[in-house]
């Protein structure tokens, strides 16, 4: 369930949907074969930071999408997670490494807002987004090792647009198809978040 996800919670603009496997700030991997993972339940390693700001999470075993709960599969590949906070900014950073190659039918996630309006554009290989609403704002940054490609989902009212607090009418969903993970080789990709409180 994405509200149950290991994504933060009580962002300025962010929400996650209601009881529904999605990949809110949490990249699903879609393998060849079908299957679908996703580096969620029980972390084969958590290590605080000693700054108090940071926290190290591994995961060698993945939740398996529609699954039973807490059955977990090995896919060769290690997903390595570094969250970092300063002040109003959250970095999530995570490094994929495989022991062989692998070729990913699709890697994806997104970023369910409940912002009433939106700025995306990117530069060079770093995508950007404003997603504003009365509250104030959250500035998006994502890159990554491979091209992206990024859309705009609208949930009118549809599962995917009830959260926990009200609505969330927009997600920006980020994905790559046909991504090729080299034997050995990390690739990386990072998410920056900023929040800008709207002054009272």
């Amino acid at each position: 369930m994405a509200d149950y996800l290991p994504a933060p919670h009580g962002l300025t603009n962010f929400a996650v949907p209601v009881e529904e496997v999605y990949p809110a700030l949490v990249p699903f991997l879609e393998l060849t074969d079908g299957r679908v993972l996703v580096a969620s339940d029980g972390a084969d390693q958590i290590e605080p930071g000693k700054d108090g700001r940071s926290l190290r999470a591994v995961w060698k075993r993945w939740a398996l999408v529609d699954s039973k709960p807490g059955q977990l599969v090995d896919p060769h590949i290690m997903s390595t997670v570094v969250w970092r906070a300063d002040g109003t900014t959250l970095k999530r950073e995570e490094t994929l490494l495989s022991s062989e190659n692998v070729t990913l039918r699709r890697w994806w996630f997104a970023v369910p807002t409940t912002a009433s309006s939106q700025k995306v554009k990117a530069i060079d290989r770093e995508h950007r987004a404003r997603l504003e609403s009365k509250e104030g704002a959250l500035e998006v940054r994502v890159s990554a090792d491979w091209p992206l490609k990024v859309s705009l989902l609208t949930t009118g009212n549809g599962p995917l647009g009830r959260g926990a607090r009200g609505a969330i009418p927009l997600h920006l969903v980020y994905d790559a198809e046909g991504l090729r993970l080299t034997a050995n080789r990390a690739a990386h990709w990072r998410i920056t978040l900023k929040v800008e409180e709207r002054k009272r």
